[in-house]
């Protein structure tokens, strides 16, 4: 959010700069993202409130099947993508493809958090932490390897 906030903050410069093709990359992929992982959880709640009967909208309704059919599409295809693609590489439980949809949820308590951040405070970064002799490690093995 803050690269795309960082990056389209100055129209002109950022048109030039990307030119359209790239400005939408720029905002298709790293956009989109946090996008997607913010609307993922507000879709998947009016899906649930109309399952169980509650109207949220005049058209709401008309839209229950189809949601419920998106998601549940969704679902199953990323579990497949990333079931072939782990088999593919050989990974040695390529099953634990099932967790993706729990791997959807996080990332959607990241996005959500993530903006309550931008707008609390929005300078502080926080990083993972890491001792120095990991990365006084990371540098040796970089040198010794040809």
């Amino acid at each position: 959010m803050l690269t795309t906030t960082v990056h389209t903050r100055n129209h002109r410069h950022t048109l030039r700069r990307f030119h359209a093709s790239g400005l939408l990359s720029l905002l298709g992929v790293v956009a989109a993202a946090p996008v997607t992982a913010l609307v993922q959880p507000v879709v998947t709640a009016l899906t649930l409130i109309a399952v169980l009967g509650q109207s949220w909208s005049s058209t709401g309704s008309g839209l229950v099947l189809p949601a419920i059919a998106a998601q549940a599409g969704s679902a199953a295809l990323w579990i497949v993508i990333t079931y072939a693609a782990a088999r593919r590489a050989r990974l040695a439980s390529p099953w634990h493809a099932v967790f993706v949809p729990l791997y959807s949820l996080l990332w959607s308590i990241a996005a959500w958090r993530s903006v309550h951040q931008l707008a609390v405070a929005p300078f502080a970064w926080e990083k993972t932490p890491h001792g120095t002799h990991e990365a006084a490690g990371t540098a040796e093995r970089a040198l010794r390897s040809p």
